[in-house]
């Protein structure tokens, strides 16, 4: 791992400073030169067990590993629910509201009747055209754009957002 810290100008003149007693040549394991585009770049070349490139390698790997797995979690105020408990939904006299976010072509091969369709690209303009303050369940055909689609409506302001997991795909 090699961390850059210094430019050097090539009409400057160089001195290369080791901090052992050999000569600069043999005390390239811990100092690095490059030559780039008429530029020195002068840095540190980590070798052996060092703290700080632990450090940044656990870093780079906790980083990753939130970002992953933020896109599958619910945002805060979204709820996962099965296709089971979407059935449910539907007998309940809540008045909530089932939106479909798939493209109109897969609407019309596999639709449940209480769904509307509204594809995931319009469902910004036209949220306004729903109740934020209703329950809203949220399907598409794995679960991805719907949670999408969820995320959508929950900057928009709506209360209550449902996210039927794995979608029409899970449907039975």
């Amino acid at each position: 791992m090699a961390v850059f810290c210094k430019i050097v100008d090539f009409s400057k003149q160089l001195k290369l400073i080791s901090s052992s007693n050999k000569p600069a040549e043999n005390s390239l394991n811990k100092k690095v030169l490059l030559i780039e585009n008429q530029s020195l770049m002068i840095g540190f070349h980590f070798r052996g067990n060092c703290r700080m490139e632990m450090i940044i390698q656990w870093i780079i790997i906790i980083g990753a590993a939130w970002f992953i797995l933020s896109r599958f979690m619910p945002a805060k105020g979204i709820s996962n629910i099965t296709t089971q408990e979407a059935k449910n939904k539907f007998s309940e006299k809540n008045g909530a509201q089932f939106i479909d976010v798939r493209t109109p072509g897969e609407y019309k091969a596999n639709h449940r009747k209480p769904f509307k369709n509204i594809p995931l690209s319009e469902l910004a303009n036209k949220s306004a055209d729903l109740d934020k303050s209703k329950e809203v369940v949220v399907i598409c055909q794995s679960g991805m754009r719907s949670m999408k689609a969820s995320k959508i409506l929950k900057k928009k302001g709506f209360e209550k957002v449902n996210n039927v997991k794995g979608g029409m795909g899970a449907w039975v």
